[in-house]
This record gives C-alpha cells, structure tokens and sequence, in this order.
C-alpha cells in the first residue's frame, strides 16, 4: 500500500461512546481525508479536495456518540465501518452527505482511527 501521508494522534475532548465502547483517542489520517488515494497506485493524489482540519473531523467523530453501527468488515481484532452522515461544520459543506470512514480495534488501546471523509452526492 502507498504512503497515506500524515497520521496524528490526538487525545478525544469529550470521550465517545460509540457501539458501547469508550473512545479516548483517535488517529486521523488528515492527508488521506484531505487529498484521497489514487486508485492504482495507491498514493494520495496532487490535488486537494477538502480542506478539513482535525477540529473539523473532531465534529465528524462527535456524531457517532452514542450511536450502534455494524461494521463493514471485521477480522476479529479489527472493524471497519463506512457511514454516511450530513457534514457537521457550519463553515464546510454544512449539510451535503459525505461517507465517513473510520476503523475500531477494541481489545487494544481504545482508538478510533479515521481512514477518510469524501463527499458523495445525494
């Protein structure tokens, strides 16, 4: 797999339940989110097509609090799930459908790690 470019770890202001679990942290692949992933190559395109912040998709993981959503995929150790959800900033495609892509490990450290954001039309 190519470079999915830069991965920050930021520690949750207000912790997420999310399938009855507790969330304290999230990686963000902001670069994947911010530019996407060329189909074959793998690598993050040239062109930027968000401009989302990790505030902004601290607003996105704000969304599933509370909430129960079955995985896509799921091995065991990992799940991954793709959800369609309103854009939650006010400044940013208030409103319009993105899918919200995201990926749990519950039996490690408690992480949500969001893969990418992109805008779908509705």
């Amino acid at each position: 797999m190519g470079d999915r470019g830069e991965i920050v770890e930021i520690s949750i202001k207000t912790p997420i339940i999310f399938n009855g679990y507790l969330y304290e942290k999230a990686k963000i692949e902001i670069d994947h989110i911010n530019y996407g992933l060329d189909k074959t190559t793998k690598e993050l395109k040239k062109i930027k097509r968000s401009s989302f912040t990790l505030d902004d998709v601290m607003e996105f993981l704000e969304v599933l609090q509370d909430q129960f959503f079955l995985p896509k995929y799921s091995d065991g150790e990992r799940e991954i799930y793709a959800i369609e959800v309103r854009c939650p900033i006010k400044e940013k495609s208030f409103g319009k459908l993105f899918r919200f892509v995201f990926s749990t490990a519950t039996q490690y450290d408690k992480v949500i790690s969001t893969i990418t954001i992109f805008r779908i039309r509705d």
